[in-house]
């Protein structure tokens, strides 16, 4: 295949995911050399009119779009379906069971302001039981409890800690920082070395650990099995209790996940154990109180799909009346939505003197056009509606893992010139090693 030497007319597009924060870094000087598409962006009724070709639909679409990919946030951790919960920080959800093993709380290990990933951890239920009738009120004693129980059932049972990606994170990245928390909770070296190298192994064979990457540490008497995708890569020894600590200790490295255990699974009430003269009495009545129990969950989950059914065929309704944006100093025109779900906040054109380089264009989720919703038209509404941009551009999780743009080239340039522009655009705006822009 011959190698591409010149950028002709033609599109070229950059889908900037985990790093695209680079781009944005600045606020002041975030689109100093494309004044185009910050006033395109910077008012999104502007946006909604050229999008959704009239007032009448911008409006009910910001409502529908909100309705259907924002949700409500009133409780302090997301309750779904049993005993499911959302990370509230991160979006990302966990189900009810993995296995037997039960979910007693989830939360966000953060890095600074990056929100790195969401961890959940599942127990048997008899550890989760040795915690539900204590009261909330008494975190550290909740805690210590739950680990002494985790540590004594390690002979007979798994706790299970599950980790999902929020941000791109590179192998050795990855490896060195959960070996490093493990690290300074045990004596043994050796195996937190063998812990390290199983996650590289694992998250290598993949290139890095990208959003929505699952990588599953079971604990046990054994040692801390790994697995990287449900792909299982071996078992380090005798960690179990270090391991757990990382994330249960008072140090541990996710304070969300410890309050969610607190209010999840505290103040419970423990039904007694019925005697065995009761038990067979009681029974039929079990059964059918589970059976009514069945059918209660089974037309709400009707219902729900139901509900989900219509708002789709809202949205779809929407997205028809959809129109293309054109740039309005180089004629071409973008289309209102790329085929991976993303919608066009606004287009621009790049020049260097009079000539036009390229028409622009930048698509995000329906979350970024949600954070932009409120502000109006105007050059006094600019500056606050471009730092609402960068920070919803930037919030990358579930519901918005992905910004990109799209450069349409007008005027023909060499393929070394067009990369060494851009490059030294996003060096200036980046903090890292230069390396990582060449």
């Amino acid at each position: 295949m011959a190698s591409l030497t010149t950028a002709t007319v033609g599109t070229l597009a950059l889908f900037l995911l985990a790093n695209h924060q680079t781009v944005l870094a600045n606020h002041d000087r975030q689109y100093a050399s494309l004044p185009s598409l910050s006033r395109s962006v910077a008012g999104v009724t502007s946006t909604s009119q050229h999008n959704l070709s009239s007032n009448k639909h911008s409006s009910s679409s910001n409502h529908l779009l909100r309705k259907t990919f924002i949700g409500n946030n009133n409780h302090k951790f997301w309750s779904l379906r049993g005993g499911a919960l959302v990370d509230p920080a991160t979006k990302i959800e966990f189900d009810d069971k993995l296995g037997n093993l039960s979910l007693l709380g989830v939360g966000v290990r953060k890095k600074g302001p990056i929100k790195v990933y969401s961890v959940g951890v599942y127990t048997n239920d008899d550890v989760a039981g040795t915690i539900a009738a204590l009261p909330k009120s008494n975190k550290e004693g909740v805690l210590t409890t739950l680990r002494e129980s985790i540590k004594s059932a390690s002979k007979t049972s798994t706790t299970t800690f599950l980790l999902k990606m929020s941000f791109k994170v590179g192998a050795e990245k990855m490896a060195a920082a959960i070996a490093e928390s493990v690290d300074p909770r045990t004596s043994d070296k050796g195996a937190v070395e063998t812990l390290k190298q199983l996650i590289l192994d694992g998250v290598a064979a993949k290139g890095a650990a990208t959003p929505g990457t699952t990588l599953q540490f079971d604990c046990s008497d054994e040692g801390v099995k790994v697995s990287v995708d449900g792909t299982e890569i071996g078992s380090a020894p005798g960690l179990c209790q270090a391991f757990s600590d990382v994330f249960l200790d008072k140090d541990g490295v996710s304070p969300a996940l410890r309050d969610s255990i607190v209010e999840n699974s505290c103040d419970k009430a423990v039904a007694p154990k019925s005697s065995s003269s009761t038990s067979d009495r009681k029974s039929s009545s079990g059964d059918e109180s589970l059976e009514s129990i069945e059918s209660t969950l089974i037309q709400k989950k009707e219902q729900a799909k139901g509900k989900v059914d219509v708002e789709l065929v809202k949205l779809e309704a929407v997205e028809s009346k959809l129109k293309p944006v054109q740039d309005a100093a180089t004629g071409v025109a973008f289309d209102p939505k790329l085929d991976d779900g993303l919608y066009l906040i606004g287009a621009g054109s790049r020049k260097k003197s009079f000539i036009k380089l390229y028409a622009i264009a930048m698509y995000a989720s329906p979350t970024v056009l949600h954070f932009l919703s409120s502000f109006q038209l105007g050059e006094e509404h600019q500056r606050e509606a471009s730092l609402a941009l960068r920070n919803a551009s930037r919030a990358l999780d579930t519901l918005s893992p992905t910004t990109s743009f799209v450069l349409n080239i007008v005027f023909p340039v060499d393929a070394k010139t067009i990369a060494g522009a851009i490059a030294k655009s996003v060096q200036v705006r980046f903090g890292g090693p230069s390396s990582d822009v060449d």
